[in-house]
């Protein structure tokens, strides 16, 4: 004699309840929304050459600007993930 109970109608089913994923700060922004530019290291300008004299010649970053900071990629500027 076999039975065939019906799992999800069964005294041991409880149907759960969906829970939200735990979103957790961001690893590359360290939560503030604003990572370091990539272009430039966060230093907000680049080498651009030498001038006659041999003296070394920065100019403004072409990535942020010259803000050193761009909205995080990896979490969107959200600062979690």
């Amino acid at each position: 004699m076999t039975h065939q109970w019906d799992t999800r109608t069964g005294p041991h089913y409880q149907r759960k309840a969906k829970v939200d994923p735990v979103k957790r700060r961001c690893h590359l922004c360290m939560g503030t929304g604003m990572a370091p530019c990539r272009v430039c290291l966060g230093k907000g300008e680049v080498l651009s050459g030498r001038d006659f004299n041999g003296r070394v010649q920065f100019a403004s970053c072409a990535g942020c600007f010259g803000k050193k900071t761009l909205r995080c990629m990896h979490c969107n500027g959200e600062g979690l993930v």
